[in-house]
């Protein structure tokens, strides 16, 4: 059984990117510095066990994600380009 056929330059298309595809790229770019940060967070701390913990946890969500939406390593923008 023959396998897929392999791309040829003709076929590959030239056109930009759609708007909707930069916008995704751009969001999975944000979404993906959000969780370095959130990371980056969690491992500059001790590990302190106790009810503080949870309360931590979430504000370090929360600020990873509003850091992540500004693109601070600007991985969003390399991506989705600039908006």
């Amino acid at each position: 059984m023959p396998g897929p056929e392999p791309m040829k330059p003709d076929r590959l298309s030239s056109s930009p990117p759609r708007a909707e595809d930069r916008l995704a790229l751009r969001r999975a770019g944000e979404q993906f510095e959000a969780l370095l940060i959130e990371q980056m967070l969690k491992t500059a701390r001790p590990d302190n066990a106790g009810a503080g913990n949870e309360w931590r946890a979430i504000a370090d969500r929360h600020m990873a994600e509003a850091l992540g939406k500004a693109s601070p390593f600007g991985i969003a923008s390399l991506l989705g380009g600039r908006q």
